[in-house]
């Protein structure tokens, strides 16, 4: 039972050493296609006071920095659908905003009022 495992094992290994060296996979610097896209970011910046009459009373000091897909061609679905998937991630009641920055707009005016 020994030398059936022994006989088969070596045919084994060499077809595939054999096949790795003559099969590399891919290779070369191709790209999929032309649809580039890149990340773009929108700071926001604001404070938020305790009680609004009074900016001696406690505060906070709120940061954020949305980040989103922004794409060359608009009809690139995969990029809106990552985007509007951010967008309800954080809040559904902003979700219906029409732009990225419509959307950090609606979010820093309701932490302000």
């Amino acid at each position: 039972m020994m030398k059936k495992i022994q006989r088969g094992l070596f045919p084994s290994v060499v077809c595939g050493l054999f096949s790795t060296m003559m099969l590399p996979g891919c290779i070369g610097n191709g790209t999929a296609g032309g649809n580039e896209v890149s990340v773009d970011s929108i700071p926001m910046d604001t404070t938020v006071y305790l009680d609004e009459a009074n900016t001696e009373s406690p505060k906070c000091q709120i940061k954020i920095n949305f980040k989103y897909l922004k794409s060359v061609d608009k009809n690139d679905s995969l990029t809106q659908v990552i985007n509007q998937v951010l967008e309800d991630a954080f809040s559904s009641a902003h979700a219906g905003a029409a732009s990225p920055r419509a959307f950090v707009s609606s979010i820093k005016e309701s932490l302000a009022g």
